[in-house]
């Protein structure tokens, strides 16, 4: 067996960050054990510990003990999630990193003068990364098929069931249509509106703050605002309301003369 006696200093400074590592996934792998978590992380943490050790103590069997751990990340992450590329790589990179620094020759001649040594370490590397293209290159969320137009189109839209005038949701419709049947303004004569009434809500537009979304009902006037103040006002009621949502803020509700919608 071809050993090197004492660690130089790329081989010392990789069997500390191997340490490191090992012992941060074998408290992180304790500590999910307690929860009822993988055993995984704890294994390879102490796997790790045991390639530094034999990384400082320059002995080849470092090249196989990490052979093993890369196969068996490999196993276990294609068993949890599949070829899934997004949650494949944060399973494996780190683990496949440390693989190829472990192969650069100005580490590995500080462990081995045995080029035969390495070998099975890169075919696990490489087996690695072919694992990843293959990953990377399919979607195993992707379902090939078509939509049933015919059973969308007989589903039809709510806007038949809503006055012409109204405009009851964000996108006028539960579906998201954003068309108004009105027909008053047209592209000719938009230009020429003019500011008929105005409201002052005592809210502020951020920076950051999206559009406003109005509503309308009938008679009744909703002004939704989504701000970073999460509250919800609604004034000009027969009784004045204060409420809270999470997520939008500051809709102001009024009834105000159809004439003047």
């Amino acid at each position: 067996m071809n050993t090197v006696s004492r660690p130089r200093f790329w081989a010392a400074l990789t069997a500390v960050i191997f340490a490191l590592c090992g012992i941060y996934l074998t408290l992180g792998g304790v500590w999910l054990l307690s929860y009822g978590d993988t055993p995984y992380y704890a294994v390879c943490g102490i796997a790790l510990l045991a390639t530094a050790y034999l990384v400082w103590t320059g002995r080849p069997a470092a090249f196989w003990l990490y052979t093993l751990i890369i196969l068996g990340s490999l196993v276990w992450a294609i068993g949890e999630i599949g070829l899934d590329f997004w949650s494949l790589v944060p399973r494996g990179d780190v683990i496949v990193i440390l693989g190829i620094w472990l192969l650069l020759p100005f580490v590995s001649r500080q462990i081995t003068t045995s080029r035969l040594a390495t070998f099975p370490l890169g075919a696990s590397v490489l087996l690695a990364l072919v694992v990843v293209v293959a990953a990377f290159v399919q979607d195993p969320g992707d379902k090939a098929g078509n939509l049933p137009t015919d059973k969308i189109a007989a589903a039809g839209s709510d806007a038949p069931q809503m006055p012409d005038g109204d405009w009851q949701a964000y996108g006028r419709t539960q579906y998201g249509d954003r068309f108004s049947p009105l027909t008053q303004i047209t592209s000719d004569n938009v230009s020429k509106l003019k500011v008929a009434w105005t409201m002052r809500t005592g809210d502020f537009k951020g920076p950051n703050d999206p559009g406003e979304a109005p509503m309308k009902q009938r008679r009744s006037l909703l002004m939704v605002r989504c701000t970073s103040v999460h509250f919800i006002r609604n004034s000009g009621l027969s009784t004045a309301q204060r409420a809270r949502q999470s997520g939008c803020s500051t809709p102001i509700s009024t009834s105000i003369p159809a004439s003047s919608i």
